[in-house]
């Protein structure tokens, strides 16, 4: 969970409340490392690789939405050097 907080950049409390919170609603799960015991993985489940990509998904959609007026505009109003 210290390997997933620094990658986040939050505090490692933010971290376990947000494992907590997936672990609750079966998008993790907690396993051993079965190369050192000291280490607990954080797993998706298959309902997690699920909401996985239906959040990459929305946020593609979003992000075509927000920059599809510069594509329509971008064209005719700019012009390479």
């Amino acid at each position: 969970m210290a390997d997933l907080a620094e990658r986040l950049e939050v505090v490692p409390r933010a971290v376990t409340t947000l494992v907590d919170g997936l672990e609750a609603h079966g998008k993790v799960r907690r396993v051993p490392d079965p190369a050192n015991r000291r280490v607990i993985r954080i797993e998706l489940t298959d309902d997690g690789r699920a909401a996985l990509r239906e959040l990459r998904a929305a946020r593609r959609s979003a992000a075509e939405e927000i920059l599809a007026p510069l594509g329509r505009h971008s064209a005719r109003s700019w012009a390479p050097c």
